[in-house]
């Protein structure tokens, strides 16, 4: 029973801000019973240390931080923007993709970046040993020695691509949906 008291205890006093706030209020307590000066002379006392423009750089540096803060916690650090943001119009409209292009495409980050994430690696050795097994058709990118195994420049067809990803159950709304959007766009031109 104690112990679960000490780790709530623990877990209250976790975060910087209550162990501040609790600081202060334990000076406060000692001031009224030591006779030391209050909270409120001491401010009165460092307000004047340093002038009024240095005050307001020490707020602007607090809220600089702040700002920092809340952007690194906020924005995914999955080193490639959300799906939504790429434009998958001339995607689309391509005939065949780079084993690359389509690991990209699959993992939903943009096919013109040249750098994986995790995700798009591992789509990347999917395709590739798909390739090497003969279950997904591809040009190879050296037609020269073709018994060599599949890169991640191997061109995969685009019909064989969408029907490889539906036999794995891959998620490709987000193609679907730009495909959508572009054959609504022919119609109405």
């Amino acid at each position: 029973m104690a112990e679960s008291r000490f780790s709530q205890l623990r877990a209250v006093l976790k975060p910087w801000g209550v162990r501040g706030i609790g600081a202060l209020g334990a000076y406060d307590i000692a001031s009224n019973q030591f006779d030391w000066p209050t909270l409120g002379q001491v401010l009165g006392m460092s307000g004047s240390l340093l002038p009024m423009w240095a005050w307001f750089f020490i707020l602007l540096s607090v809220l600089f931080y702040g700002l920092f803060e809340y952007v690194r916690l906020k924005i995914p650090a999955s080193g490639h923007p959300p799906s939504n943001v790429v434009n998958w119009r001339p995607w689309i409209s391509m005939e065949s993709y780079t084993a690359h292009e389509l690991a990209l495409i699959i993992a939903k980050a943009d096919p013109a970046s040249m750098r994986l994430s995790s995700e798009a690696i591992g789509y990347l050795r999917g395709l590739k040993r798909a390739m090497s097994e003969k279950k997904l058709k591809y040009r190879p990118d050296d037609p020269d020695y073709p018994h060599l195994p599949p890169s991640s420049k191997a061109r995969i067809a685009k019909k064989d691509a969408l029907a490889y990803a539906k036999s794995k159950d891959y998620d490709m709304s987000h193609v679907e949906r730009a495909e959508g959007l572009s054959e609504f766009a022919r119609s109405r031109s």
